[in-house]
Parts: structure tokens; C-alpha cells; sequence
């Protein structure tokens, strides 16, 4: 726990308060009253509270279980993606306001609602790893259900494959590699760095230029 602890005090992190106030601004339905999203005490406030509640999640406790696993989306794909997302910090916002262990934007959070009216969350909400886990697991699986509709031959790839190109939609954009025919090729930078490191995690022996 000391470690666990101590690996996130010592890593600097950029202030989450303009992202933070943003997405508040754009998602009221989701989150607390809008007066909250100009207050810099009581966003200071909430993510203290999210620290300490963070830092008693050991890492081993988020390993063991995947909400809806099945031979695709598993625990081991799934905590590639958190190791690559944020290297496990639950506490992460990127500069494009992406949050927590799988760095999940505002828009995955309002589909995740849409499809759960019974289980609804707000950006707050994001700060905890389990629950950042089950919605980022969930939209893996969205991805692969998605999919599996707009790829005629869905079916008859290689469950590795697969993978590439559901963590391949998830960090550059399902529709956008939809319009690039499934190529990973043809994704920005960004994502095909994004492939190697997958690659590299789950030691795949397949090449992301199928």
C-alpha cells in the first residue's frame, strides 16, 4: 500500500481544475449544480476527498475481475489498457479532460448512462477506480458489439485482431476508424503508438498492420 501510495505522491500532475470545470459546464445533466463548476475551493475539495478514497485501492484489488468478461474483452486486455491509459493512476486527467484509470471522456460517461437510466454517474464518479473500471470495461465491449455490426467479417477475425481494432477505436474514435475501412494504418500517430504498447503489454505475436 506505502508504494502504491507513494508512487502517486511523487508523480506531478497537472491541474485538473480547467478540464474539470469544462466538462462541468458542458454536462450539467451529469454532474452537481452548475454553481460548483467556477468554484476552485470546492473542486480543490473534491478531488482531496478523491485522493484519500483513491489511495486505498491497491492495485491488486483492481486486477482480479472484469465486469462482463468474456474471451475478448478480458481482465488481462483490460488492464493493458489502464497500464497504457494511465499507468494505473486513478487520479490522471489528460489535457483533453479524460479521466481516471481507463481515461474515460465525458461523452463514454453520458453513453454509459444512456444505456444504464437505472445506474446513472457523474464526472465525480470517475475519480473511483472500480467504477472508472466496470464503465471503461463496459464501453470495450460496446465497441466490440459496435463493431461486430459494421465489420462484415467480424466474426471470422482472429480474437487478437479484435483487440487491436477495439483499442484502436477506443483511443482514436470508433467512426473514425470505420472511415478508414478497419485500418490501423491509417489512424493518427497517436493510435498506432497506442497498438505497439498493446502489443508490447500482451506480448501479441500478431503485426497491428494486419
Amino acid at each position: 500500500m506505502t508504494q502504491y501510495q507513494n508512487k502517486f505522491k511523487k508523480r506531478k500532475q497537472k491541474s485538473i481544475l480547467p478540464y474539470i470545470a469544462g466538462a462541468f459546464m458542458a454536462y450539467q445533466s451529469l454532474v452537481y449544480p452548475v454553481e460548483f463548476a467556477n468554484d476552485s475551493a470546492y473542486l480543490n475539495k473534491l478531488k482531496q476527498e478523491q485522493t484519500e478514497k483513491t489511495l486505498r485501492f491497491p492495485k491488486r484489488d483492481l486486477s482480479d475481475r472484469v465486469v462482463g468478461e468474456n474471451k475478448i474483452i478480458d481482465s488481462k486486455f483490460v488492464n493493458a489498457i489502464i497500464s497504457i491509459e494511465s499507468n494505473w493512476n486513478p487520479l490522471l486527467v489528460s489535457h483533453k479532460g479524460a479521466i481516471g484509470l481507463m481515461q474515460l471522456m465525458p461523452e463514454t460517461l453520458m453513453e454509459w448512462n444512456k444505456y444504464h437510466p437505472k445506474e446513472k454517474y457523474n464526472l465525480e464518479n470517475l475519480f473511483n477506480p472500480k467504477i472508472n473500471k466496470k464503465i471503461g470495461t463496459w464501453y470495450l465491449n460496446h465497441l466490440n458489439n459496435y463493431f461486430e455490426r459494421t465489420h462484415e467479417n467480424w466474426g471470422s477475425l482472429e480474437d487478437n485482431i479484435k483487440k487491436y481494432l477495439i483499442a484502436a477505436g477506443n483511443n482514436g474514435g470508433p467512426n473514425r476508424l470505420i472511415e478508414r475501412e478497419f485500418s490501423p494504418m491509417e489512424m493518427p500517430k497517436e493510435t498506432r503508438q497506442y497498438l505497439l504498447k498493446l502489443k508490447s503489454k500482451l506480448k501479441l505475436k500478431e503485426n497491428i498492420y494486419f
